[in-house]
């Protein structure tokens, strides 16, 4: 299945990717507890991704990643990147938990309506999936 995310402004994305990485630093290692918030072999891939989307973001000023991925390897991240949003808002949605919130939105929300997107049209299960996960997503700004 493909996925596009963006165009979005390789500031938003690199607002994104720092902010991301700082989080599941803390998800890892949960502050000293001894299991961690995100399975090991999951943060790994979690890394991989965000070190490709740095190196477009620096790139140039205009952030698009395409990429075709397995469908069933697509909803397992998916939903795992679901979880760590919906745990309390880790992902810094509000200004209080970090002052570039608003910078980051633009990728953040072409990334999650991106990949709903590809799900959508995969049709079956994929686009039921997508509908439940908009329907949930606790921003305004995914629906």
């Amino acid at each position: 299945m493909l996925v596009q995310v963006g165009p979005v402004a390789s500031a938003s994305a690199l607002a994104f990717i720092d902010f991301s990485r700082t989080v599941l630093g803390e998800l890892i290692t949960r502050h000293g507890m001894d299991t961690p918030s995100v399975d090991p072999a999951m943060a790994d891939e979690f890394t991989r991704t965000l070190d490709e989307w740095e190196a477009i973001a620096r790139s140039g000023p205009e952030f698009v990643w395409t990429s075709e991925r397995d469908v069933e390897e697509l909803e397992y991240h998916f939903v795992a990147y679901v979880r760590v949003v919906t745990e309390g808002d880790p992902l810094g949605r509000t200004s209080e938990r970090a002052p570039d919130a608003e910078l980051r939105r633009p990728f953040r929300v072409a990334l999650l309506n991106g990949t709903l997107a590809a799900l959508e049209r995969e049709g079956g299960g994929s686009a039921a999936l997508a509908a439940e996960l908009r329907a949930e997503w606790p921003d305004d700004d995914i629906r």
